[in-house]
């Protein structure tokens, strides 16, 4: 929360939220609730009613639905997370791990399946906002600068031991070298394409350089002709094509690669 100084008096401003939903129905239950605990609602019914809002006001958090009639929430979140690193929940009737996964790759800090307690929705803004440290509000879009993603530049990359791997709907099995999909598929991976996705495994927050790739893969990057990184990088992004085409392995032009799914470790 924001404190401002009124006269001689320190007043404590009130959180502020904003909810995102075409629902009216939804969005008055979540404002009369929330307003029992002094938290601060303001509303958008659209997307474009949302970015425009955050444009010109401050929030120190936004309730985003994922179905909104004029924008996919996903596309509104990575609009946000553009210019902005104010919590994101994301809200919706839409079930399924893969959705889950979507909204946080966009930029969403936490999801909240329709229908829904509002009391857990309370404890997980809560939460959220003791993470955030509620140092002051965020400030709106057009003023604020976003922090990149970190380069690994260490010139020693470390490997951690670990059994087995989840990310997305993907398990990937290190010491059988193979990929097993939720549906069932096992895909079997090549020496290379172990230490490439093991690599990307352990350093799924960070982008990672060209450099420090060839040097894991022991290939010659000062080669013009070489383009060993690329099919190896193409080779597993195929590999862990599903029904989704979603990208796991993001181009970061002009630094590198990154992966962009959370991981879970397992030994």
């Amino acid at each position: 929360m924001t404190v401002r100084v009124k006269g001689d008096l320190a007043v404590m401003d009130k959180a502020r939220i904003l909810v995102v939903d075409d629902e009216a129905g939804i969005r008055q239950l979540v404002k009369t609730f929330l307003s029992r605990y002094h938290y601060e609602i303001l509303e958008a019914e659209t997307g474009q009613g949302c970015l425009k809002l955050m444009a010109t006001e401050t929030v120190d958090l936004v309730i985003l639905d994922l179905m909104l009639p004029d924008m996919y929430g996903l596309d509104v979140c990575k609009k946000i997370r553009e210019h902005s690193t104010v919590p994101i929940i994301m809200l919706t009737a839409v079930q399924g791990e893969m959705n889950t996964v979507l909204g946080f790759e966009a930029g969403a800090d936490d999801y909240v399946e329709k229908p829904f307690s509002a009391q857990v929705l309370l404890s997980r803004i809560q939460a959220i906002l003791k993470r955030a440290g509620q140092g002051g509000k965020a400030m709106p879009l057009s003023e604020v600068a976003v922090p990149e993603a970190k380069p690994v530049t260490s010139e020693v990359v470390t490997m951690v031991a670990f059994d087995r791997a989840t990310f997305g709907n993907w398990t990937y099995h290190r010491q059988d070298a193979y990929l097993e999909h939720s549906s069932g598929k096992q895909i079997f991976l090549t020496r290379n394409e172990c230490t490439l996705l093991e690599l990307f495994l352990l350093h799924q927050e960070s982008i990672l350089s060209r450099d420090k790739i060839a040097s894991k893969l022991q290939v010659d990057i000062d080669d013009p002709e070489s383009r060993a990184i690329d099919v190896q990088i193409s080779r597993l992004r195929n590999k862990l094509k599903d029904r989704s085409q979603h990208n796991f392995i993001q181009s970061i032009r002009n630094k590198g690669y990154l992966f962009a799914v959370p991981v879970r470790l397992y030994k």
